[in-house]
């Protein structure tokens, strides 16, 4: 699995439940069996790891003013824990799976935080500048990690 130098404290999307039929949901194959953890591909791609029901964050969620009800949450690539059964995509990879998603669909929310709770996390609306400075602080150009979010929600 690929790591990368840098994580933000927060790097997660919302989606609506009809946004994962976009997606290939797989488990890890391990020798003993399967895991437990479900896993989002698209086109082949890892995009993250399915964290569970947004309403677990109501409180954290509420305060980002986002929808939650009957939402998913996906912990993205970068965030994922270290598995030597897992293929982790280069970072451009992921990068061009995550824009060619986010452009087929309008049920999102793209959360960013580099210090969770610390800072203000500020409405963005220019996708690929912030996709840029991530991938930079991701894979360790730099030490300034966007914090922001980026709604398409229905």
């Amino acid at each position: 699995m690929q790591t990368y130098k840098n994580k933000p404290d927060v790097l997660e999307l919302v989606v609506g439940k009809t946004f994962l039929t976009m997606v290939s949901i797989k488990n890890i194959e391990y020798p003993f069996g399967k895991s437990n953890e479900e896993y989002c591909y698209f086109n082949d791609v890892l995009i993250g790891e399915i964290s569970g029901s947004a309403e677990l964050g109501k409180v954290y969620y509420e305060g980002l003013n986002t929808k939650y009800e009957g939402r998913v949450v996906i912990k993205l690539t970068p965030m994922v824990s270290k598995n030597e059964y897992l293929l982790c995509p280069k970072y451009d990879d992921f990068n061009k799976a995550l824009k060619t998603l986010l452009d087929m669909t309008n049920d999102f929310t793209l959360i960013c935080e580099a210090d969770c709770d610390q800072n203000k996390v500020k409405e963005e609306s220019d996708l690929e500048k912030v996709l840029l400075q991530l991938k930079g602080f991701c894979i360790g150009e730099h030490y300034d990690c966007p914090t922001f979010i980026q709604r398409n929600e229905m």
